[in-house]
């Protein structure tokens, strides 16, 4: 079941432009879903060169609005697959199947939880 979440979890990332390329990983976690996160070195170091000599050097390396909008980019991609995104307090995003819907009868039950997923605040992706 986890290889085969991850596998979907890759192919709608890559379908939206979140290839191997991208800095985005994904991973079996522990058995409970898969991970992702997304490590900024590529970014970080050119910003580092590029302000080396600025004394406020942190701010630039934190990235807070581009991890911010990516954190929103992937949560929307993947909750759009249909699948549940979780923040994590480590920083990355959490991703298993969706609950089964209780309610049969009423299909905005899962499109609301669905919605309620978006809107959780970004963390560090």
């Amino acid at each position: 079941m986890d290889r085969e979440l991850l596998d979907q979890v890759q192919a709608v990332l890559a379908e939206a432009g979140f290839g191997p390329d991208s800095g985005l990983t994904a991973h079996v976690h522990d058995g409970d879903g898969v991970v992702v996160s997304w490590h900024a070195d590529h970014l970080i170091r050119p910003t580092i060169t590029a302000h080396a000599a600025d004394p406020d050097i942190r701010a630039s390396v934190l990235i807070p609005g581009i991890r911010a909008a990516l954190h929103i980019a992937v949560t929307t991609v993947i909750t759009s697959a249909g699948l549940t995104t979780t923040d994590h307090p480590d920083g990355y995003l959490l991703v298993t199947p969706p609950p089964p819907c209780q309610d049969q009868d009423d299909p905005q039950r899962e499109t609301a939880r669905s919605a309620t997923a978006r809107r959780t605040p970004p963390k560090n992706v």
